[in-house]
């Protein structure tokens, strides 16, 4: 989060004639930060409480997460999403955020316990 800061100095320095408010918008427009939180979805309650913290402190924090929905097998079987939200996204159920994008994913993408590869759907 540091790197946001260092943007925000380094802008301020180069574009003088920028205020306050277009500084903030400018670098909002260059730095995004995206954290993989596979368990979003079946997070606790306060759990909950812990990322509604990040996210108001870190505006520029967005969240990827795996949604699953599931279907009868007439409909397909079960279904995976990579999802994102952030800040900006409106509180559902269950004080949970909804999601500003989800895309289906092709099967179920977890790999295994802890491994990195589960975290490349963030990417998407």
């Amino acid at each position: 989060m540091k790197t946001r800061q260092a943007y925000m100095l380094l802008l301020h320095a180069s574009c003088q004639h920028l205020d306050r408010k277009e500084l903030e918008a400018l670098v909002d427009s260059k730095f995004r930060l995206v954290a993989a939180l596979q368990r979003y979805a079946i997070m606790s309650e306060s759990e909950l409480d812990d990322v509604e913290l990040l996210l108001a402190e870190f505006p520029s924090l967005a969240i990827a997460y795996i949604a699953e929905e599931v279907r009868p097998v007439a409909e397909g079987g079960t279904q995976y999403f990579s999802c994102l939200i952030d800040g900006s996204c409106t509180l559902g159920q269950a004080n949970r955020r909804k999601p500003k994008f989800m895309i289906r994913l092709p099967g179920y993408p977890i790999l295994g316990n802890g491994k990195s590869d589960n975290q490349n759907q963030a990417l998407i």
